[in-house]
């Protein structure tokens, strides 16, 4: 089967995206972007489906999820819709604030490798961690495939980084919608030994993570207010969700389904970032995406300040007015710097 052909729906919207968010990226940039070969193509669309997808979903996934339009849609965002958004919306919006050739970036959760490959293609120096090992398979399988040799990635917990990073600092540490997959003692250890590899006037960055503060969960239940439930609330009614596999998979709450449960996503908010660093921590919020993005389309601006996201984000921030307004937003799109 092939995965995406050239006038297929799914291509159209890819195309489609580039072009939406296509006013922040530089022409320098662009010329740096590296296509996949064809074999790689066909590795990376074997390795997720073989390997990647069975290790999340186990026999909720088969052939049949891939012929319907959640498992192409799936496939498709991995495959190049990911990297196609980390080129136009992530990218420019890091370069923004950090020299990107030659920077030294650890990104937290690298998943499939799409960010990794952004940033490597800009010409920083890459090392990607994660637990999950297939989700690195097929990482360092696009790395391959777009030709890129300053990119490397380790099999690790990020509980661990003072351990395997031990007498190395970067420039940059990337938290790419990873800290929603950890447990509540991963993340806290994690923001910790991040913030000690990290030299004063360097920075963090926390993006696409779903904000537990917000009403709405479009991350893993589609369901609203489930970011407020408890865990255990969480965990049974995950069955009134309307998304598959996710609405069938808990029932037994044994510690390994708890585990795989809090895997999937729980949101995530400041008070985190307090309890980790513990005061310790002095730092500034230097830019967010969401700030960066529409102030380069007036269009966008004007149709986010009219939105109910934006009403919603005031209200949110009336209550708490000593925080950035990027801790109000539906998911934590945000840069600090170590001070």
């Amino acid at each position: 089967m092939e995965l995406l052909a050239p006038h297929s729906p799914l291509r159209r919207r890819l195309r489609f995206a580039s072009r939406r968010v296509n006013f922040g990226v530089s022409g320098a940039m662009k010329r740096h972007f590296t296509p996949m070969s064809a074999d790689g193509a066909a590795e990376i669309e074997s390795l997720l489906k073989t390997s990647y997808f069975p290790s999340w979903y186990g026999d909720a996934i088969g052939e049949d999820f891939f012929l319907s339009a959640d498992g192409q849609a799936a496939l498709e965002n991995h495959m190049y819709y990911r990297l196609e958004m980390d080129r136009h919306e992530f990218i420019p919006w890091l370069a923004s604030v950090v020299q990107l050739d030659g920077a030294r970036i650890l990104e937290i959760g690298s998943g499939t490798g799409s960010a990794a490959v952004a940033m490597a293609e800009q010409g920083a120096d890459v090392v990607g961690v994660d637990v999950h090992e297939e989700g690195l398979q097929v990482a360092d399988a696009r790395a391959r495939a777009h030709g890129l040799d300053r990119v490397e990635f380790v099999v690790g917990n990020a509980e661990e980084l003072d351990r395997i990073f031990s007498g190395r600092m970067f420039d940059v540490v990337v938290f790419f919608a990873v800290l929603e997959h950890m447990t509540l003692p991963e993340r806290e250890a994690a923001l910790r030994a991040a913030w000690n590899i990290l030299p004063a006037g360097k920075h963090l960055c926390i993006t696409e993570t779903p904000n537990r503060l917000w009403f709405y969960d479009g991350h893993t239940s589609r369901l609203p207010f489930y970011h407020w439930l408890p865990d255990d609330i969480a965990f049974r009614y995950s069955r009134h969700s309307p998304r598959y596999p996710f609405n069938v998979r808990f029932r037994e709450a044994d510690p390994n389904s708890v585990l795989s449960f809090l895997r999937e996503g729980r949101g995530f908010s400041y008070h985190e970032m307090d309890l980790a660093w513990d005061g310790d921590a002095t730092y500034r919020v230097c830019s967010d995406k969401m700030s960066f993005l529409v102030r380069r389309n007036p269009a966008k601006l004007a149709k986010y300040l009219a939105s109910g996201d934006a009403r919603r984000e005031r209200l949110l921030h009336r209550y708490a007015p000593d925080r950035h307004r990027a801790f109000f937003r539906q998911h934590l799109d945000l840069l600090v710097q170590k001070l």
